[in-house]
């Protein structure tokens, strides 16, 4: 393991043991096994380190999306598979959540500001996805597309803080899946 994962992996331990304000960088850098000025080689500070962290997560999220989205699958496969990634995606790290709402006011927004723009650049793509789905007939055509995506994402998010609520006692790919198929049924044709 590099170092600069070395460093992250000891972050992401703490601050979900301590949580952010209560962790230091020298618990991080003991952690690590490594000298504190090493961190400084990496990361700015510890709010930058906490960014790093967390956005880090988001790539891998972005990732798999885009694989979803450049598919050549049918639209409605392509919009299955991009819910059904996502949920994997928290389902896998039930921690992510928890480290967010953890963070100070000021990270929280630096990290839904880059959460939603990383959204908004992929829109107009899932946009025509699930207009393809509509003009194909999958989908029905008197509801906006963007309402569409709104509804999937709505009820994944909720259902995600459901999960984490109930301390993770129930399958979330499974019911989020019987989720999809609930709501697939109302907005098919």
């Amino acid at each position: 393991m590099d170092t600069r994962t070395m460093i992250l992996v000891a972050a992401r331990e703490l601050f979900l043991q301590r949580g952010y304000s209560n962790t230091t960088i020298d618990e991080i850098m003991s952690t690590a096994g490594l000298g504190k000025g090493t961190m400084y080689l990496y990361f700015k500070s510890k709010e930058d380190l906490f960014l790093s962290l967390i956005l880090g997560e988001w790539s891998e999220l972005q990732k798999k999306i885009d694989v979803v989205i450049n598919n050549d699958s049918p639209p409605h496969q392509r919009l299955r598979m991009g819910f059904s990634e996502y949920v994997r995606f928290f389902e896998g790290r039930p921690y992510l959540l928890s480290l967010i709402m953890d963070a100070e006011a000021s990270l929280r927004h630096h990290i839904l500001e880059d959460y939603f723009s990383r959204y908004y650049a992929r829109l107009p793509v899932v946009i025509d996805i699930v207009s393809q789905a509509q003009r194909e007939g999958a989908i029905r055509a008197d509801i906006e597309p963007v309402e569409v995506i709104n509804m999937f994402l709505a009820f994944a998010n909720g259902l995600i803080h459901l999960w984490i609520s109930q301390g993770m006692s129930f399958s979330l790919f499974e019911r989020a899946m019987r989720g999809w198929d609930t709501l697939w049924r109302g907005l098919s044709c």
